[in-house]
């Protein structure tokens, strides 16, 4: 069985640093870290990810929240062959 695959959505460095040693400690695969919600698209697209977790204050234009919905819209759920 693959591991799932995270990508985390968060402004605050130390922040992304501790979320991607816990994820990873409990058998996560972190496919990529974002500090903004235009990155984090762009991130989506490429890797597919099956979970993301936005920080729902983020600095910028656009907030969590919205990068979600974004996300959601435009990525939605990706099939991948296993």
């Amino acid at each position: 069985m693959s591991k799932a695959m995270v990508l985390i959505v968060e402004d605050d460095a130390i922040e992304a640093m501790s979320m991607r040693a816990v994820l990873t400690l409990v058998g996560l695969e972190v496919i990529g870290v974002a500090s903004c919600v235009n990155d984090a698209l762009c991130l989506a697209e490429n890797t597919c990810p099956d979970l993301a977790i936005f920080d729902v204050r983020l600095a910028g234009r656009r907030d969590g929240i919205e990068g979600a919905m974004i996300l959601r819209r435009t990525v939605g759920l990706c099939h991948r062959s296993e």
